[in-house]
């Protein structure tokens, strides 16, 4: 019997290796699925060993690891400055053979789904012919202040804070990372740079309620591709 031909649409699909950012994204995947759209996630070893799929019975979510970087202990950095090198490594140097593994079987990834703590990933679809989805795990109103934050248009030395779309914020209604700077600077900027690729991504995804912050929505076009 002639075999049918796979009409699939295969993609990447890279969570930042935290529990909140990996939930998301695999609920992401699951509603995927019904679209005949075959996910592969890729994390690292230590966490694909944890990681529990509720998947479709035809398997099409798949998960392929690679490898944990080893730790250097001469780093002197904090730990989120650790542990985002440390992933980058992993992804960077285990990604191409993933890729190369799934070719050579006759499947081509159309697109990358990654975590917005990896603005980089999208870089890497776009060199390898793939689009790019930005998923962010956190409301679209706390992206804003970050968002604003990077663009340099937050202005947080006065009481009172005005933002696009947002009633006027005091200076405690903003997150702790950001009304109070020198609490962890490092995992501060993780939060401002997942905005440093946002107007190239191909997709703008984000994991909230629309009922919840409509209002917002309603007043402000600069989350005006959601999916």
């Amino acid at each position: 019997m002639e075999q049918e031909p796979d009409t699939k649409t295969h993609i990447l699909a890279i969570p930042f290796p935290l529990q909140g950012h990996i939930n998301p994204m695999v609920q992401l995947c699951n509603r995927l699925v019904p679209r005949r759209i075959h996910v592969t996630l890729v994390t690292t070893v230590s966490i694909g060993a944890s990681l529990q799929i509720q998947a479709c019975s035809n398997t099409m979510i798949t998960i392929e690891t690679v490898p944990d970087p080893p730790i250097d202990v001469r780093e002197n950095l904090d730990e989120y400055e650790i542990s985002h090198r440390r992933f980058r490594a992993a992804i960077t140097s285990g990604l191409p053979g993933i890729i190369r593994k799934q070719r050579d079987a006759g499947l081509r990834f159309k697109a990358i789904v990654y975590d917005s703590f990896l603005p980089w990933m999208l870089d890497v679809a776009h060199e390898r012919g793939m689009k790019g989805a930005v998923l962010f795990t956190q409301p679209c109103t706390v992206c804003s202040v970050y968002y604003h934050m990077h663009k340099g248009s937050l202005e947080i030395q006065r009481d009172d804070v005005s933002l696009p779309g947002m009633p006027v914020l005091g200076l405690k209604d903003l997150p702790s990372l950001v009304y109070d700077m020198s609490s962890y600077p490092s995992l501060l900027m993780v939060f401002v740079k997942q905005f440093s690729t946002f107007e190239k991504a191909d997709w703008r995804l984000f994991n909230t309620f629309d009922k919840l912050e409509e209002e917002y929505f309603d007043s402000t076009t600069l989350f005006h591709y959601i999916f």
